[in-house]
């Protein structure tokens, strides 16, 4: 069974993406550097800001965490502006306050497997 990443509102502006550097950089005395790849894939992580989740779509989001056995299983998640679909996993906890009554900021991050 393949986990897809719940349909929730739309993140708020602006959304995050990270491009892993896949270097290894090594500095000498003499002021050059000398560079080689680390691996050849390069990954993306992805930064999410909700700034008013409704009640319903926080207990969707803790009920999948919670389903993806704390963020350690891999899922689909589709871009919310390009609608590509990419295979990834939570790089920590995502970090959820109140805000409003029935509202929630929550904040997370996706990197691709």
């Amino acid at each position: 069974m393949t986990l897809r990443f719940p349909d929730l509102a739309v993140p708020s502006y602006p959304l995050e993406e990270i491009w892993e550097d896949p270097a290894i950089r090594s500095d000498f005395e003499a002021g050059y550097e000398q560079t080689r790849a680390r691996y050849t894939r390069q990954r993306k992580t992805w930064g999410l800001t909700w700034e008013a989740l409704r009640d319903a779509d926080k207990e969707r989001l803790e009920s999948f965490w919670r389903s993806t056995l704390g963020g350690s299983a891999s899922f689909l998640w589709t871009h919310p502006l390009d609608g590509t679909s990419h295979a990834v996993r939570f790089v920590s906890v995502p970090r959820i306050r109140k805000t409003l009554p029935g509202r929630w900021a929550a904040e997370l991050q996706l990197r691709e497997v």
